[in-house]
């Protein structure tokens, strides 16, 4: 209870820029780890990494970071329960949300 209280008033009382910086990094690592689950759903329904190149540049001014995950997605196999396939995206998203928090944790550190 009392972390819970402390975060709370801790928040209430940081400058404004700090909480919209927050929710900026937030915001792209969810949307990242959308478009990963996206991207690995899509390889595990079979659809080429060609055609999930395609719509990335039809849908992203600047896809060449999406383009990276496609690659990653077709680094795996295609599973055949629909359990593992589950599983994999699970994963995949969870891993792309981790890695985008943690890369933004390291470049603010480096700002400091």
């Amino acid at each position: 209870m009392f972390r819970r209280t402390f975060i709370i008033v801790a928040l209430s009382v940081m400058p404004g820029i700090y909480l919209a910086a927050a929710e900026l990094k937030d915001d792209r690592c969810l949307k990242n780890a959308d478009i990963a689950r996206s991207i690995m759903e899509m390889r595990q329904k079979g659809v080429s990494a060609v055609d999930q190149i395609k719509l990335l540049r039809d849908y992203f001014e600047k896809p060449k970071p999406f383009e990276g995950f496609v690659e990653v997605a077709y680094r795996f196999p295609i599973y055949e329960t629909e359990s593992m396939r589950s599983m994999v995206v699970k994963e995949f998203e969870n891993t792309v949300w981790r890695a985008c928090r943690e890369s933004m944790d390291e470049s603010k550190a480096k700002n400091k």
